[in-house]
């Protein structure tokens, strides 16, 4: 015979994201989009090992930045660093 107790179990969610370039703070990593929308950006460096039964994190960087300061912001910086056409390399 089973005997079952009920046990509560903490879980984290997210209540809201501050993007880390003009500190706006908005309710989830949509960046205020609607339901169907897509507004995924990423810059992040993760280093660890991968193991075949585990991964071991070793460190993990990651910036939070908002579409808005991704392509006004992030995109002109980065330009302006590495100026010059590569394609024909």
């Amino acid at each position: 015979m089973r005997f079952y107790k009920e046990i509560q179990v903490k879980e984290r969610s997210l209540d809201s994201v501050r993007c880390d370039m003009c500190w706006k703070t908005f309710s989830s990593l949509n960046w205020g989009g609607g339901a169907y929308d897509i507004n995924d950006t990423s810059v992040c460096m993760t280093t660890g090992k991968d193991y075949v039964d585990d991964i071991y994190i070793n460190e993990e960087i990651v910036f939070d930045i908002c579409p808005t300061c991704f392509k006004n912001g992030l995109v002109p910086f980065i330009k302006s660093k590495f100026t010059g056409d590569k394609s024909e390399d």
